[in-house]
């Protein structure tokens, strides 16, 4: 029989336990009544991993190629169960051109990039897929949602406050590319994953 108010979202109740290095079953079993726990949770990078969130990044350096251009694209497979949240990303090249991204219904395209993991206690692998290469149109079938002009061998910036960071939910793919074609290009991205609440998977 579930108490009034329980907290049903498990791993705010796995992070109050793992912090406190509480033994036995949930910390807290409801809102009020048997605690209420006041302890003003940080958000900084060491402690996410205990609110179930794993960081990764990449980043991809390409050739220039005729008639293509170069993107980097992040990709949260439809049945990943884990939600994506684009953190950092960036564009540069050696010649001055404009840097776009774009986000929507996700294609493969590309290929398989490495990674690094921000912190070595969560998962080995993530399950969102990062990718790079060119094409003639790295944006087809996403909406194009932000475009900065860039000088020679001046890196664009975006996603520089937490308001600007970017939910990306399963079925959906970001893309960072350059709008001029044949030229190097250069890019990383920086991204949070986490499991899916029962909640949020209807």
């Amino acid at each position: 029989m579930a108490l009034q108010n329980e907290i049903l979202v498990g791993r705010f109740n796995r992070g109050l336990q793992k912090l406190f290095s509480i033994k036995g079953g949930p910390p807290v079993a409801q809102i009020g009544g048997d605690l209420i726990a006041t302890f003003p949770l940080p958000v900084d990078q060491e402690f996410r991993y205990l609110n179930g969130w794993q960081t990764f990044g990449s980043v991809t350096s390409l050739a220039a190629v005729a008639a293509q251009s170069g993107f980097i694209q992040l990709r949260n497979p439809a049945n990943s169960g884990v939600v994506g949240l684009v953190i950092k990303a960036a564009g540069e090249s050696p010649v001055a051109t404009v840097v776009l991204s774009a986000i929507g219904p996700a294609t493969a395209q590309g290929s398989a990039l490495g990674f690094g993991r921000f912190d070595a206690r969560g998962a080995p692998r993530p399950t969102l897929i990062a990718t790079s290469g060119t094409a003639a149109a790295p944006d087809a079938g996403l909406g194009d949602i932000w475009q900065v002009p860039t000088a020679a061998g001046i890196t664009a910036e975006m996603l520089q406050t937490q308001q600007q960071e970017i939910p990306l939910l399963p079925g959906d793919a970001f893309v960072v590319f350059a709008q001029t074609a044949n030229i190097i290009f250069n890019a990383y991205l920086w991204w949070r994953e986490r499991p899916l609440e029962e909640s949020e998977r209807t």
